[in-house]
């Protein structure tokens, strides 16, 4: 009864994200830049490329809220700032990206997938920061069997990986390769 549901799961995760060109992407976040309604904070820690300390933990953690914004002409800005965010991040931010990251790659893995397949501004760190973030939270949630977590994750995004092109397919194996590498790094140490 399980691979039924992981075949409806992502049916339901689809492939929201793709289709955005590196053009569209740019034009999106010149717009979000803009955007009066979009706060300092954020245009500040963007700016900055890492999370700037705020003495209300609420407008910090505003950041992790934005990144499941509904409003698509956003969604890329967003994703952008959670993303540098990672960069500065420790104790309570550091649990609430952990769980945000987890979530977004279960839940949105197509916009994932196209934002690190056609964005000029993230890096290699960016995608090493998220495979970090999303190994924390799995460490939390499967605390007694990390691996059993590791491979539910991995089994879903192979499977994704098996509906999506070439380069997409790429991006996720290089997810799963480097997840197993932080498991081996933190296991072994122990």
């Amino acid at each position: 009864m399980e691979k039924p549901i992981i075949i409806l799961f992502l049916l339901f995760i689809g492939l929201n994200g793709f289709g955005q060109d590196k053009e569209k992407l740019d034009s999106l976040l010149k717009e979000s830049l803009n955007d009066k309604e979009i706060s300092d904070y954020h245009i500040q820690v963007f700016n900055a490329g890492k999370l700037l300390k705020n003495e209300d933990d609420n407008v910090m953690l505003s950041i992790t809220d934005s990144l499941f914004s509904k409003n698509n002409d956003r969604k890329y800005f967003y994703f952008i700032l959670f993303t540098k965010s990672m960069n500065g991040s420790d104790g309570f931010y550091s649990e609430a990206l952990a769980n945000s990251s987890y979530n977004f790659i279960n839940n949105n893995l197509g916009d994932f997938l196209n934002y690190f397949l056609n964005s000029e501004i993230l890096t290699e760190k960016d995608f090493d920061n998220w495979v970090q973030c999303c190994y924390g939270e799995i460490s939390i949630v499967y605390e007694n069997d990390i691996r059993k977590g590791m491979d539910g994750l991995m089994e879903i995004l192979m499977m994704y990986g098996e509906k999506v092109g070439k380069n997409e397919n790429e991006i996720l194996e290089k997810f799963c390769n480097q997840l197993n590498l932080v498991h081996e790094n933190l296991t072994s140490k122990k």
